[in-house]
């Protein structure tokens, strides 16, 4: 089991470093064995080849939830001003810049040697941030993810492992049930395929959970139960007792003003529900039941000291494991 980090590349290393060297200093300081990138807007792979040479070991493809509104096969969801939504927060404004965009971080990880990466198979509109209600089952939004997917795949260099993260949001990739994986594998044409299981998106689908110690046992519990121990290949590290804000409500206020102000509004109410927060409880049980190959601290990064600081934290949920291990 190795123990990565993500970090946002530009390509340069995330807004806390100055350099790579900083950056691989953090990693040495940490006892950590490498990252776990997430390539923000089109990143080309030249200047990060020689700086993540062994300490690439992931890459988090891009979020975008409401690509639905670039796909003609939804365009029973489309709504006004989608398009210029999208081309305002993430440069895309046509299926083809989409797919494009999608298959260059596929081969962005060949490139850098990734063993595997890591998707969101999630559809959300603005009002569903707030309300959890979306005109869609999840079988529809997975099967535009497996489209998506499919296309992007299609003519890529990446023969690595792709790994479906689950998500609290409604409709979408929860892992509520097994029938969610089964079926995503049945659409998506590429063999090898996993999950990557998120410690504090699980949580933040528990909405009466107030300590971290039950959310991991509910975890272990649910894995269990849907028999997908074999599957899960990462485990993204972290805790949220936030969940009480993801449950549906149609009528939850949705506030409405000036586009950018919106933004902030809908990250602020994302990060209550998903805060980050380190896990303050032993994960051995976890960690025993799913011998990830990979363990990524998945955290907030408000400062260099604060991130340090949770990922030591959370370095010791992993100490009776690590112990035995060493014992």
């Amino acid at each position: 089991m190795q123990q990565l980090v993500n970090l946002c590349v530009t390509p340069e290393p995330g807004h806390l470093f100055g350099n790579w060297q900083e950056a691989h200093r953090f990693l040495s300081q940490l006892q950590l064995d490498g990252f776990e990138i997430g390539p923000f807007g089109s990143v080309s792979p030249e200047p990060l080849v020689s700086h993540l040479s062994g300490r690439g070991r992931g890459l988090h493809l891009s979020f975008f939830p409401e690509f639905y509104q670039l796909w003609p096969s939804a365009r029973q969801y489309h709504t006004a001003g989608g398009v210029e939504r999208m081309r305002r927060l993430y440069q895309l404004d046509t299926q083809e810049l989409l797919v494009e965009r999608y298959r260059s971080q596929f081969n962005l990880a060949a490139e850098i040697g990734a063993d595997y990466v890591v998707f969101h198979p999630v559809l959300c509109h603005r009002e569903g941030v707030y309300r959890q209600h979306f005109p869609w089952r999840w079988q529809d939004s997975l099967r535009l993810c497996a489209e998506l997917l499919n296309a992007a795949l299609g003519n890529s260099l990446f023969r690595g492992h792709l790994l479906f993260e689950n998500l609290w949001w409604q409709e979408s990739f929860r892992l509520a049930e097994r029938q969610e994986y089964d079926q995503l594998r049945h659409w998506v044409n590429y063999d090898r395929c996993g999950i990557c299981f998120d410690t504090g998106h699980f949580m933040a689908g528990q909405a009466d959970l107030t300590d971290h110690a039950t959310g991991i046992a509910r975890a272990v519990a649910h894995i269990h139960q849907l028999d997908l121990v074999p599957e899960i290949r990462v485990l993204h590290l972290n805790a949220s007792l936030g969940g009480a804000l993801a449950l549906p409500n149609p009528s939850r206020d949705v506030p409405v003003g000036e586009f950018w102000w919106e933004l902030e509004q809908d990250l602020n109410h994302i990060s209550q529900i998903d805060a980050h927060q380190p896990l303050c409880c032993p994960a051995d049980a976890l960690l025993e039941t799913l011998a990830p190959d990979y363990v990524v601290h998945e955290l907030r990064q408000s400062s260099l000291s604060q991130w340090r600081r949770d990922i030591l934290t959370q370095q010791q949920s992993l100490a009776p494991l690590r112990m035995a291990a060493t014992g």
